[in-house]
């Protein structure tokens, strides 16, 4: 999922952010929605709903600190959301491999009892 985009040096982002904050707000954007278009289209609605949340929050920060974390909380909630998810899949799975093995064993059952 990547543009293939070089970034700049580090000092030469800091040295565009102090001279031209919207320029450098405008690079930012562009870069983040070349990476959202490049990802398979599938994916696109749920990155631009998430870049936009991101957007809605560094908006409202009162600080570029405060809204990096605000970012790294949202990505916590975001890991525990999945975290969750995946436990309920290998719940279900095993579940499902309990059923199959239960179910291969009466199978067999039956066939000594013939």
């Amino acid at each position: 999922m990547h543009t293939n985009v070089k970034l700049p040096k580090f000092d030469t982002l800091v040295s565009l952010y102090n001279k031209d904050p919207i320029a450098y707000d405008d690079f930012r954007l562009k870069l983040l929605n070349d990476e959202v278009n490049a990802a398979p289209p599938e994916r696109r609605p749920a990155l631009r709903k998430t870049l936009y949340k991101i957007e809605v929050t560094r908006k409202k920060s009162k600080t570029p600190l405060e809204a990096a974390i605000m970012a790294y909380l949202m990505l916590c909630e975001s890991t525990s959301q999945l975290r969750t998810e995946i436990s309920k899949l290998h719940y279900l799975a095993s579940s499902m491999e309990a059923a199959l093995i239960i179910e291969h064993i009466q199978e067999q059952s039956r066939r000594v009892m013939r």
